[in-house]
């Protein structure tokens, strides 16, 4: 789930409005768009209100859902689906960190970021993130900083524990080839 901002022309008046979509993955693997809106803002009532209006049309058995860190969204999540596991997206929590390195060294430090994602387990991804906060802490603190308060929220699933969510969610032994 994410949100945009575009320009809407509305009542005479150009404004930003908040752009809301979900897209969902199928059993097949397939993503598709489960619903979209556009409100005055992106707070946590309008979030409520449209995954009320995503169950009210038939959505079923949401395991996971991926987004920013929003808190609206956040309480949305827990409060309307109830069960479903959280993570924070790692592009939102690749953006907010780049944000604070000069534009020069930005690529470097986003693929010694990537490396943590690499990584074949939540173990050996925690290690790796420790790793590149310990080597890039001195250059950018903001930075670094950032990316040690994401970690619970970005590497909630990863490695083994997202194959077994996988596994699980196309009904396949956790073992056993990953789409």
């Amino acid at each position: 789930m994410d949100a945009t901002f575009p320009k809407v022309r509305e009542g005479g008046q150009v404004q930003s409005m908040a752009f809301v979509i979900a897209i969902g993955v199928t059993d097949t693997g397939e993503r598709e768009v489960l619903g979209f809106d556009i409100g005055t803002s992106e707070d946590g009532e309008f979030w409520t209100e449209f995954l009320r209006g995503l169950k009210e049309r038939g959505l079923r058995g949401v395991r996971l859902v991926i987004s920013d860190a929003h808190l609206g969204l956040r309480q949305a999540i827990s409060e309307v689906l109830t069960g479903a596991a959280w993570q924070r997206c790692k592009v939102h929590t690749l953006r907010n960190v780049l944000s604070q390195v000069p534009k020069k060294q930005q690529p470097m430090v986003a693929a010694i970021i990537r490396t943590i994602f690499a990584q074949p387990t939540q173990e050996a991804a925690r290690e790796q993130l420790r790793r590149v906060v310990e080597e890039l802490r001195s250059k950018f603190p903001k930075a670094m900083q950032i990316l040690e308060a994401a970690e619970e929220d970005v590497l909630a699933l990863h490695g083994t524990a997202w194959r077994a969510l996988a596994a699980d969610l196309l009904h396949q032994p956790a073992g056993a080839a990953q789409p």
